[in-house]
This record gives structure tokens, sequence and C-alpha cells, in this order.
């Protein structure tokens, strides 16, 4: 990424004109050669989850997701780490107080350097101004479309472009990284044409986040589409206390791929399906991915079964696996 040398690129000021006449301005320009001669900055990213490549600082993103996805729950998670590492976060919400109290209050760690904005039926400028005028290095607006940044027709790309541009180019004037969080259409579709409002929201910014739901109610599958980098797609999980836990590429957990994983972790001990399952590191199958796998591995002579796959019913006993061979 090439940053702006404030030497080289032209001041932005307003021309005096003749009465009646719009001002004129300076323009953000330069030289593409005495560009091309400054040296590109290393992109540095905000970690989600725990990773790094997704969240790009400085840069604009949308992150889309189908209603009730956990698209809040993935954001509040990520800002938690953030703020850890000492970080200052603005978070739009069109959520109420008493929500964002339960939230915080089954939070584990410290919230300091969080500043909540309840935005529900405020005027976009004002918030808009809020950002402008604050030094918090990260903005989230959640969501577009509830706090009145969308036009009412979702499907004017021209009516989008124009009312996301000044939180674009604001972030970008203020070196902020800025995180607008939209809904998906319900058709779905892929190249980020799952996003609702189509091409127009995807172009404004610099990386599009889709999060898609995976065969495992408690799992979701983040696609990244982006200028210039393209991280893999991300896997993660939902535990029991509510922990989201980043598993990694979801080819991982594919039912081939899960079949080629449990021939490197399979012995010639008889173990139980769930036992099977405790030999995987992260990214883990479902219990159901690694059932399919066993049986299509006992099939074909490269798993053994107790009892063999062959005896028509099982029903009522315990099935356990292992390598043929020894044992």
């Amino acid at each position: 990424m090439v940053v702006n040398n404030p030497v080289l690129v032209k001041p932005v000021r307003v021309v005096e004109t003749q009465s009646g006449e719009a001002p004129k301005r300076w323009l953000d320009e330069i030289d593409a050669y005495e560009l091309q001669d400054q040296r590109a900055e290393e992109l540095s990213y905000l970690p989600l989850l725990g990773r790094p490549g997704y969240i790009v600082q400085r840069w604009s993103h949308v992150l889309a997701g189908y209603p009730r996805s956990g698209k809040t729950e993935l954001l509040f998670a990520t800002v938690c780490a953030w703020l850890q590492e000492g970080r200052s976060v603005l978070y739009f919400t069109e959520e109420g107080r008493v929500l964002w109290q339960q939230r915080l209050e089954r939070q584990r760690v410290p919230c300091g350097g969080l500043t909540l904005v309840f935005g529900l039926g405020e005027l976009p400028g004002n918030l808009l101004a809020r950002m402008r005028e604050g030094e918090e290095e990260i903005v989230i607006v959640d969501t577009l479309r509830n706090l009145g940044i969308l036009p009412p027709d979702e499907n004017d790309n021209n009516g989008i472009a124009r009312a996301v541009a000044p939180w674009v180019a604001t972030a970008r004037e203020k070196g902020k990284t800025l995180i607008l969080c939209h809904h998906s259409r319900k058709g779905g579709g892929d190249h980020g044409e799952a996003i609702s409002g189509g091409h127009a929201l995807f172009g404004a910014v610099d990386v599009a986040v889709e999060v898609r739901r995976d065969n495992v109610p408690a799992r979701r599958i983040l696609k990244v589409h982006a200028r210039i980098i393209q991280p893999p797609d991300l896997l993660y999980e939902r535990k029991a206390d509510g922990q989201l836990i980043a598993l990694g590429d979801p080819a991982g957990v594919g039912v081939e791929e899960v079949a080629r994983r449990m021939l490197t972790v399979l012995d010639h001990q008889w173990r139980k399906t769930a036992d099977v399952l405790t030999l995987f590191e992260e990214p883990k199958p479902s219990l159901e991915q690694l059932r399919l796998a066993l049986r299509a591995e006992s099939q074909c002579g490269r798993v053994e079964r107790d009892p063999p796959i062959n005896v028509a019913s099982a029903q009522g006993k315990a099935i356990r696996w292992r390598l043929p061979g020894e044992g």
C-alpha cells in the first residue's frame, strides 16, 4: 500500500471565487513518478480471532452476514482483543444500552478504550461528524441499514455510493480503520454478490468479509474479497462458554480431507468414533463428518470396523474403528 507523503501531496484549501460560484479546492494529487519513488509501506493487520490477514489497518471494510448470524458477537470478541492491545475503538451501534450492559457484564476483561455511540434514530451526518472529530483509531458502524446511512432503496447503487463514500474518505483522511457492518441477501451469491446492495457497497470498500453459516450450527465461515491481498477462508466456532475460536481453513474439515487426516492419526487400537475425534488437532471435523469418512474408508478396506462393515445391522452394538492388520 502506498501512503500519501504530506510533503508531496498538495494541501486541500479553498480558493475564493466570484460571488455565486462554487468554491474551488486543491485536490489530493501527486505525480505518479514521485509516488513510485517512495517506498511502499508494509501492510499491517489487526488480529481477527487471533489471525492476521483479514483486517488491514487504515483500510475500509464491510462485514456482511445474514441477520442473527453472529456478526456483532464476532466484532465484539475481536474488539475485546484489540482493547487488550491498548487500541481505541469507536462503536456506532443500533442496539440499546440494556443489551450492551448484558454483553459487557459477560465479558471477562475490562473494556476501557471502547466508546459506544447509541446511534439508532440519530442523523447520519452527526455520526459521521463524531467519527471525524474523534481520536479513536478504529471505527465500527453496526449496521449501515438500521443506522440510516444507506438509502431506502438498497438497489440504488448510485445512492449507496454517495452514502458510503464520505465514511470511507474520512477514514482514509484520518488514518482510521473502518468496519461497516451490513446484511447479506436472502438469495446468497458468490464473489461478494451475497452482500445486500450489490456491487456499489462491495466496490466502495477495500475489503469485504462475508460471514457464512457452516453445516455445523456452532460454526461460521469467513470469506474475504479484497484489493491486492487474498487471505484464505477462515472457519471459526462458538464454544459452550460463548468463546469464539478460529479453527483455520474450512477445507481442512471436508469429508475427503477428514479421511486423509484420519488415516494419519488412526492406529491399530480399537476406538469408538468419539475417541477417534480426540486424535484430531484443530480444525476438528464434526462427529457426522468423521462418521462419513470412517464409513467410506472402511468400505474400501483402509479402515476396519467392529462389527464388520458388511454386517447388515449393528444396532445396539458399540461401533469401533482401527487400521487393519495388527492388534
